[in-house]
């Protein structure tokens, strides 16, 4: 069935008239659109599920009304779909639809071993092809398979996260040419692709509660060093107003590392290169990664000022159990404790750090690494569950591993042509 394809269809369920239309989304072919008429107005939804037994349901419309529209998520192409309307006490007729087909452009993972850590049942991710610097935002299910796809083309998206309304998904788009011209972009699940300038922002991003949004900044400056790229971080507030909550050229040493002459950025020195930020409301402190620096610096959001250092020459703590970490990626905030992919410098592994915050002792209290080791230089993510399962994105290999409870391999799944994933976000649902 070709995307765009109509299917009109109709039935009188316990007497009440319906017409039932599903349609592929003209750019998801993974994307049901469902529309459907009732006589009398009602709240309406819609079961399906790849056979009669259904098994999902979308949100339930907000309004009653008697004309009703509803989007099927979490599909695979080419699936022939059962669905049926609802009302507020009735069941419509089982229909059937197919999904399109998925396009080859779109990427998806080999499946060494389906992801069998506590998961899911779907996870967002990024690959991006390094020879077109295209990024593909996939939510993919525990053996890789493509449930939702789009195409960013020319430019990269590190990471995306979904928006706190559970509408999109949304990430920083960086323009290689001329990062002056970098962009936040916003997909709706069901479909539609919006861009807003964010100028010099990069790689990560958090969306608060109140709906601010928390951005990193490169910020180029004239020093005793040369032309130096360090970081801010500021603030968006839902009126678009702008706040310089953290400055890293007031707040932490500038010397050369590593990563110093990279020419990452052009015409300057890429110093911090801040990768990560995760935000702690029941305190108001944000956590920062800086790749370059390889510390986390935690920063209290109504001062600004600087709360910490964890790790880098400027390391405030005494680390118990471990010789630290660094460079790294993906800071995670847990109850008394900081998790991180760890890239190191010859292999690459899960952390989680016990933080003492009197005796300013970092305590390592779980770690994983693949066998063999793999090494991951740059990009990465973890994310760990209650049951003590894990799941982790060696970024560069393009490789995802789950960790099962008892810390051994729990599935593994390979981006085809072995493309960099940005990171890994678990999706518990996502249905409109």
């Amino acid at each position: 069935m070709t995307l765009g394809a109509l299917w009109l269809l109709a039935c009188t369920p316990r007497g009440t008239p319906e017409a039932v239309t599903v349609t592929v989304d003209a750019n998801i072919a993974t994307v049901l659109h469902v529309t459907w008429e009732t006589e009398e107005p009602e709240l309406g939804r819609v079961e399906f599920g790849t056979d009669d037994g259904y098994g999902t349901r979308t949100t339930l419309e907000a309004e009653p009304s008697t004309q009703h529209t509803a989007t099927l998520l979490g599909l695979r192409g080419d699936t022939l779909v059962h669905l049926r309307t609802l009302g507020d006490d009735r069941v419509g007729a089982d229909h059937t639809a197919t999904t399109g087909t998925i396009p080859d452009e779109i990427p998806g993972f080999d499946e060494v071993s389906p992801i069998t850590a506590a998961v899911g049942p779907w996870m967002l991710t990024t690959v991006i092809d390094l020879a077109t610097t295209s990024t593909y935002i996939l939510i993919v299910d525990v053996e890789g398979v493509p449930v939702w796809y789009w195409t960013v083309p020319a430019g990269g998206i590190e990471s995306v996260r979904p928006t706190r309304d559970g509408l999109a998904v949304q990430g920083v788009l960086t323009n290689h040419d001329d990062r002056a011209f970098n962009e936040l972009v916003r997909v709706e699940l069901a479909g539609t692709e919006t861009r807003t300038p964010a100028p010099w922002a990069h790689h990560d991003f958090v969306e608060l509660d109140d709906g601010t949004l928390a951005k990193l900044v490169t910020d180029i400056r004239d020093t005793d060093l040369g032309r130096v790229a360090g970081d801010l971080l500021v603030e968006v507030s839902p009126a678009g107003e702008e706040t310089v909550i953290w400055d890293a050229f007031e707040s932490l040493e500038l010397v050369e590392n590593d990563g110093w002459d990279y020419a990452i950025i052009p015409g300057a020195e890429d110093w911090t290169h801040a990768n990560g930020i995760a935000y702690d409301s029941r305190d108001g402190s944000y956590y920062i990664s800086f790749f370059f620096t390889e510390n986390v610096v935690k920063i209290d959001r109504a001062t600004g000022e600087t709360v910490w250092i964890l790790g880098g020459h400027e390391n405030q703590f005494t680390f118990a159990g471990d010789a630290g970490f660094g460079p790294q990626h993906a800071p995670e905030i847990f109850d008394g404790g900081l998790r991180l992919f760890d890239n190191g410098t010859s292999n690459s592994r899960l952390v989680e750090y016990t933080l003492d915050e009197t005796s300013m002792t970092a305590t390592l209290t779980w770690s994983w690494e693949p066998e063999p080791s793999a090494w991951a230089i740059a990009l990465g993510d973890v994310a760990r569950f209650e049951d003590g399962s894990a799941i982790g994105a060696w970024g560069f290999l393009g490789t995802i591993y789950g960790v099962g409870a008892d810390g051994e391999a729990a599935g593994v799944l390979q981006s085809e042509g072995a493309m960099p994933v940005g990171q890994v976000e678990i999706l518990e649902g996502f249905y409109l």
